[in-house]
């Protein structure tokens, strides 16, 4: 069961339960009729139903989806949704704690407006491919560096403790002040300096030069795909939240 708020879910589903007993033609606050109310939550109501147990679901989904749902088997469904997730402690101290998810498109946005719909079509090291280089390309607009400065290369300077020179502005931790916490400073800098680097050298490189066929992934690839988006999403952030160092002069960059 994957739910991040199963309160809100049980509430959801005891509303959707009360409203089937109801009359359908009564006019609920907001002036919604009781059935348009259904018919609206009718969508929640199966999302949720799939988090619990996705084949009931998809066997009730090919049925008759707005009968079947509103006047035939929802009022049992209702029913046996509210006992799994009234029962869900008993659950969780029988079966074990799932752990946290990774949801993708809470990724950083460079990363997942990239990686989506090759992400969605089953091309999930073309994915992480194409998220490498948005967020190598965003490194390059943020610091107005020429294309030539790129890979491991652009975040060594981007992020080196070395003051900003004309031809070679770098990025900036906005909350740690350098004057009062130095060491931290340096550490978070080389930090990540060394992740920008290792994402080049330890992502991109090896998707620029495959050993092996790469145009089908099975569950451990499409999981392993999943981490590296996770670790360019880190990365995108540090980027994006960082502010830009610039030597004195240097208005245009590269």
């Amino acid at each position: 069961m994957v739910l991040a708020d199963p309160e809100t879910a049980l509430a959801r589903v005891r509303e959707f339960r009360d409203l089937l007993n109801a009359d359908k033609k009564e006019v609920l606050e907001g002036g919604q009729t009781v059935w348009e109310r259904l018919s609206g939550m009718r969508h929640l109501v199966e999302a949720i139903a799939g988090a619990i147990d996705p084949d009931n679901v998809k066997r009730l989904s090919t049925e008759d989806r707005y009968g079947g749902w509103i006047t035939g088997d929802a009022y049992g469904e209702a029913l046996r949704l509210i006992g799994i997730l009234e029962r869900q402690a008993d659950y969780q101290q029988i079966f074990g704690p799932e752990g946290p998810t990774l949801a993708a498109d809470r990724l950083h946005s460079w990363v997942w407006s990239a990686a989506a719909n090759l992400w969605d079509d089953g091309h999930h090291i073309a994915a992480v491919d194409a998220a490498f280089k948005k967020v190598e390309l965003q490194t390059q607009q943020k610091l107005r560096a020429s294309k030539r400065r790129s890979g491991a290369d652009l975040y060594a300077q981007a992020f080196s403790l070395d003051d900003p020179k004309p031809d070679t502005p770098r990025l900036r931790i906005p909350h740690i002040d350098r004057a009062e916490a130095q060491e931290t400073w340096n550490s978070a800098h080389e930090g990540a300096m060394h992740v920008g680097m290792g994402c080049a050298k330890g992502i991109r490189n090896p998707l620029a030069h495959p050993s092996e066929d790469t145009s089908e992934t099975g569950e451990d690839e499409k999981q392993e795909a999943l981490e590296q988006l996770a670790a360019l999403s880190v990365l995108a952030r540090w980027v994006d939240e960082c502010d830009v160092d610039r030597a004195d002069g240097d208005a245009a960059g590269q």
